[in-house]
């Protein structure tokens, strides 16, 4: 009895610890947005539309994005994009690395200025992790 009393004890402590982790996970990506509207200016009804796949070409935009993408790490500092850690976050999303792989390679811009290469890099992700999404619901329904 004691033995399924300890396993019930570790399951439910790895239970809560993952919870707490995802709690703070959702904590800190809101004070990032928040940290990034605020220091670009950014229309924050917008930035909520991102995920959704609107982009806006506006120089506060592309600021709130830039800021973003490096404080998520995503950024390196050199101004460069962390492809590794996009894929990785993109394998996440799609829970499929071989996809990560093939957006990274399809998204991989490096243009005149960091805020262009992260406007783009970003909008690039968000339509082919979009597309791959739609694929993937349409094969599941046939």
């Amino acid at each position: 009895m004691n033995r399924i009393k300890l396993i019930f004890l570790l399951v439910f402590s790895v239970v809560v610890w993952h919870v707490e982790a995802r709690a703070k996970q959702e904590n800190d990506l809101q004070r990032v947005i928040k940290t990034c509207i605020k220091a670009s200016d950014a229309d924050e009804e917008f930035v909520k539309l991102t995920f959704d796949g609107k982009f806006q070409p506006s120089l506060e935009f592309k600021e709130y994005l830039f800021c973003f993408a490096r404080e998520a790490g995503m950024v390196n500092l050199d101004n460069s994009m962390n492809n590794d850690v996009i894929e990785k976050m993109t394998a996440k999303i799609l829970k499929d690395k071989r996809a990560a792989k093939e957006i990274r390679d399809d998204c991989d811009n490096t243009l005149y200025d960091p805020l262009n290469t992260v406007y783009y890099t970003f909008k690039c992700f968000i339509t082919k992790i979009k597309e791959m999404s739609s694929a993937k619901k349409r094969r599941r329904r046939s």
